[in-house]
């Protein structure tokens, strides 16, 4: 019996940050975006995030554990902003650990981010303006899934529920968060063509904080040049740890009239 072959370096990863389109259904109650998605400047939420990938061809298997931080903050207005849409650039800084290909990866990028009653909605990735923003959050629903293309793969999301539940990080307990589901099919070519992929993504918006949650699972079937299947998985989580505001001035006493 011949011994199982290597896999090539390309598939032992899958990309560090998905920036991927979220649709919610339809809401019975009052609903105002801007209220699960603050942007005033100098608002900062931090993140831990924890990784585990699994890559499977044949009798080889091999699996990864990562782990990192998020770091948002709102740092002031974007070039982005016109037509009565005030654009605020959120700047993302990305701390990953436990990489086969590095001990640490540090990234950095800025969203241009606008929220209004109707929806949140991104504008643009670090220089470049989207030729149309991308529905982070909105109502009404669309039946029309959002697409994004990330290294070599092309996601399709469609939200499938959304309700309100408690939910609780490392921050605290949020009652009444505004929970999201979301999947769709991927396709594209990663190294090797993908066959059949999938990604489900579930995100929890606190009123007046933001995202507090997000846990993810990315599951591919590629095929190598020599014919061969291989499977990836990749499951993901993102839990707020820290949320603060900026300290609002002090007015100062009045003094008596002399």
């Amino acid at each position: 019996m011949s011994a199982p072959r290597k896999l090539s370096a390309r598939f032992y990863t899958l990309p560090l940050l998905i920036v991927a389109s979220l649709v919610p259904v339809g809401v019975a109650y009052a609903f105002d975006a801007s209220a699960y998605y603050p942007l005033e400047v100098g608002i900062l939420r931090s993140y831990e995030t924890k990784k585990h990938s699994e890559i499977k061809s044949g009798l080889e298997e091999r699996k990864n554990d990562k782990h990192g931080t998020i770091d948002e903050e709102i740092v002031g207005p974007s070039r982005f902003s016109g037509n009565g849409t005030s654009v605020y650039k959120v700047r993302v800084r990305v701390e990953e650990h436990g990489s086969s290909i590095a001990p640490v990866v540090n990234l950095e990028t800025m969203l241009h981010v606008s929220a209004d009653e109707a929806a949140v909605r991104v504008h643009g990735i670090d220089g470049t303006r989207n030729l149309q923003p991308t529905v982070l959050l909105g109502y009404p629903i669309s039946d029309e899934p959002r697409r994004s293309q990330v290294a070599g793969m092309q996601l399709h999301l469609t939200t499938t529920s959304q309700t309100k539940e408690t939910v609780t990080v490392p921050a605290g307990k949020f009652p009444n968060a505004l929970k999201q589901v979301s999947e769709g099919p991927v396709y594209g070519n990663i190294g090797a063509p993908i066959r059949d992929g999938t990604i489900v993504q579930t995100t929890w918006f606190a009123r007046g904080v933001g995202v507090v949650r997000e846990d993810r699972r990315i599951a591919l079937k590629v095929q190598t040049p020599e014919g061969r299947d291989v499977l990836i998985t990749e499951e993901s989580t993102k839990r707020l740890t820290r949320f603060s505001k900026p300290a609002k001035a002090k007015k100062e006493p009045k003094k008596p009239a002399e």
